[in-house]
């Protein structure tokens, strides 16, 4: 459906209804390539194996980006400045509970007693990250950068509710991605479903 006469299309409204997170060791191999990540049918863990996803998301707990525009430079002449450098992130929120999402905060993975030694909230090695947003209009939101977790919060333990995490990540630049913090694909739904009827 094209935009009707007051230059509005209803069609173009992102109303998310499901997502995934992923993530990989930081190696050349693992980076999804731009003609990959456009690809509507990419299988992601089969096509890049590396990559681990960590399961569903609470309720209210899916990607939320987080901006911080960063400390402008001003000068003394009024009227200039310069625009501070941003930092780009993203909040998730797991509902799982299992060796996987265990292994993705902690850096590591429990040992054959299901146990681990436990010296910080959360691990503080790079990895890649994957995100993939799906809309009812069908047209689906990707990216693919190196990010580091930033802060954790684990939910407190409430009888019959789900008890997850908050992870807090932060993008990183990287020669991975020339220099950028992260690639991101808006693929449109497939043109038979734009189509008007």
């Amino acid at each position: 459906m094209a935009a009707d006469s007051q230059g509005n299309d209803i069609t173009a409204v992102a109303i998310p209804i499901t997502g995934a997170v992923a993530h990989a060791p930081v190696d050349e191999k693992n980076v999804i390539s731009a003609a990959d990540g456009n690809d509507r049918d990419l299988k992601l863990v089969e096509d890049y194996p590396d990559y681990t996803k960590l399961g569903l998301f609470k309720s209210d707990g899916g990607v939320e980006d987080t901006v911080d525009g960063g400390d402008s430079q001003q000068f003394f002449q009024e009227g200039y400045e310069l625009a501070g450098d941003a930092t780009l992130g993203f909040t998730v929120g797991l509902a799982q509970n299992d060796p996987g999402v265990v292994e993705f905060v902690a850096g590591k993975p429990l040992d054959d007693n299901n146990s681990m030694l436990v010296s910080d909230a959360f691990r503080k090695e790079p990895f890649l990250a994957w995100q993939e947003t799906m809309f009812k209009n069908k047209t689906i939101r990707r990216r693919n950068g190196v990010a580091i977790i930033t802060a954790v919060a684990t939910d407190k333990d409430e009888r019959g509710s789900v008890k997850g995490r908050t992870v807090t990540c932060k993008w990183l630049p990287s020669p991975l991605f020339d220099g950028e913090k992260y690639r991101e694909w808006l693929i449109p739904a497939p043109a038979a479903d734009t189509e008007e009827k």
